[in-house]
């Protein structure tokens, strides 16, 4: 398990919450530091109602926060900041953003349209946007301009599918330790950070304490 030391990780899941099986589960069940963002009506999601419920979580986080988002909770972490206050933005350290979908196309199903407006503004905090090439719910192109968008650092997973369950990842140390590269800022961006390697990881806790500022950040890094 990778340790992002003093911060609260805010899980936040996408449509019909996150199961046995995916690696937000897994990150819940084996670290301390996460908790799921309950976000209500998980089978007919209504943007306000999700919004409401991170404002909520953040107001009560007593620590820094990381976003750790899946699907369309990554949509609704867009829509939240782009209408957060100064002060709760402030606790937001970044976010981990894994397999938005794209809803701005015209098959997308009318409970997901009203998340549309997520794309809007660019993020003002640190974030990475991990892809995946075939991903049934966004291609890699569009998954591109929603990380130039909001001035997310994109992730090229490879073929993943999209990122849940059914991808097999387990607890997805790879994913943990893009958390670590979040903190640590523009130093590290265009490291390797993966969890397999004890090098790099014992290299990245040794910088612990340097929580830098919100940044934004380009360019695709190869999982």
């Amino acid at each position: 398990m990778i340790s992002t030391y003093n911060l609260r990780h805010l899980l936040v899941p996408g449509l019909h919450n996150s199961g046995p099986g995916h690696w937000q589960t897994a990150w819940e069940q084996t670290r301390r530091d996460c908790t799921r963002v309950q976000m209500g009506s998980w089978d007919s999601p209504d943007a306000a109602e999700w919004t409401s419920a991170i404002a909520r979580a953040i107001e009560d986080a007593t620590t820094p926060v990381l976003f750790a988002a899946h699907s369309l909770g990554c949509l609704a972490v867009a829509l939240w900041a782009a209408k957060a206050k100064p002060a709760a933005l402030a606790k937001v350290r970044g976010a981990l953003l894994v397999a938005p979908p794209d809803v701005r196309g015209q098959d997308a199903p009318p409970t997901l349209v009203q998340f549309r407006d997520a794309h809007e503004k660019p993020l003002p905090f640190r974030s990475i946007l991990v892809a995946s090439r075939n991903d049934p719910y966004a291609t890699f192109q569009s998954s591109l301009r929603m990380a130039a968008l909001w001035g997310a650092r994109v992730v090229d997973a490879g073929d993943a599918g999209h990122i849940n369950a059914e991808s097999r990842l387990g607890d997805w140390e790879e994913g943990q330790s893009y958390l670590l590269s979040l903190i640590l800022g523009p130093a590290l961006s265009r490291v390797d950070v993966k969890a397999d390697t004890a090098k790099s990881t014992r290299d990245l806790v040794t910088l612990r304490g340097r929580l830098a500022p919100p940044a934004r950040a380009g360019g695709v890094h190869r999982a």
